[in-house]
């Protein structure tokens, strides 16, 4: 069947300039009055594609945008609104995201959209404010919004996650949007053996993030692993630790500014063991500074400073 574009036929309904876009395809056994009062209910199978949600009409306003997928459910279409209950596959093969979405959009107020989903592959995530993600598993949340601006909250069970190409392991907590405002709260993750726990807060408008990260336990060559995308150790080192980061910069990388404290315990840098490592480092704007680079061993104190310059 010919594909609809929602976005124009909302605005036909009188809901103008809604924030939201996708095309949909269906074939559907519709019936019911069309008067003295409609109501009519539609059902079939669909398929959708360039599923938006953004905060104005540019390319550069898009905040999400999914795969295309298969719907099966039903609507019901009446004089004041549409609701509408639906089974959906997002995705192909093995990055296949299956669950089940269910909504109303009153024509005079804006839309409510409830989603739910045992297996969502982030892969099927086209475009997240241009920020890049992968990884699968438990995603449930809704999006809510008018006319004139959208907002969305999604509680996240996920494993195998890398953001920006930064390994985070398994990793639960709640993404939020608004207002060009991407909220990462009640982080915890897993890497292995290594857990931590923090918020990260993206400023879309300002191209500019946050971030506290608490690691009450890692072993060092797990803490590593979140950069090997980006960097490999050139030595080998071992041991167990603690550490706390914070950031606060610009998205680019080597612009950012940050704080690490750490300390470790009963390891080892190039086979040569220690009893005690306690670092210190702050950047800013991409200049790190090492504070404090102290290594401990029996009754041996081996202190080291330093400056990086970013390129």
């Amino acid at each position: 069947s010919k594909m609809i574009d929602l976005n124009q036929l909302l605005s036909g309904l009188g809901l103008t300039s809604v924030p939201v876009e996708a095309f949909i395809g269906a074939k559907l056994n519709c019936k019911g009055p069309l008067w003295p009062e409609l109501a009519v209910n539609c059902a079939g199978d669909s398929q959708i594609d360039q599923v938006e949600v953004r905060s104005g009409n540019n390319v550069h306003d898009i905040i999400v945008m999914l795969d295309q997928g298969k719907l099966h459910g039903d609507f019901n279409i009446k004089k004041t609104a549409i609701d509408y209950k639906t089974e959906i596959t997002m995705g192909k093969d093995d990055n296949a995201s299956k669950g089940f979405s269910s909504g109303e959009i009153i024509y005079a107020k804006g839309f409510n959209i409830k989603f739910d989903s045992d297996h969502f592959d982030l892969s099927n995530i086209k475009h997240l404010a241009g920020l890049k993600l992968e990884g699968a598993g438990a995603v449930h949340g809704s999006t809510t919004g008018n006319s004139a601006a959208a907002t969305f909250e999604m509680l996240l069970d996920t494993q195998n996650v890398f953001f920006e190409n930064f390994s985070l392991g398994n990793v639960s907590g709640i993404l939020e949007y608004d207002k060009g405002i991407m909220n990462f709260s009640n982080l915890n993750g897993k890497i292995n053996n290594s857990t931590y726990q923090g918020q990260v807060v993206v400023d879309l408008n300002q191209k500019h993030i946050k971030s506290q990260i608490e690691i009450p336990r890692f072993e060092i060559n797990e803490l590593l692993s979140v950069v090997s995308r980006r960097f490999i150790m050139p030595v080998e080192v071992s041991g167990l630790g603690r550490a706390k980061i914070n950031v606060d910069g610009p998205f680019q990388l080597g612009k950012l500014s940050y704080q690490l404290n750490a300390q470790m315990s009963h390891g080892s840098v190039v086979s040569e063991p220690f009893d005690i490592l306690d670092i210190k480092l702050e950047s800013n704007s991409g200049e790190m500074h090492i504070e404090k680079l102290q290594m401990t061993k029996n009754q041996s104190l081996l202190n080291m400073t330093g400056i990086s310059h970013p390129d």
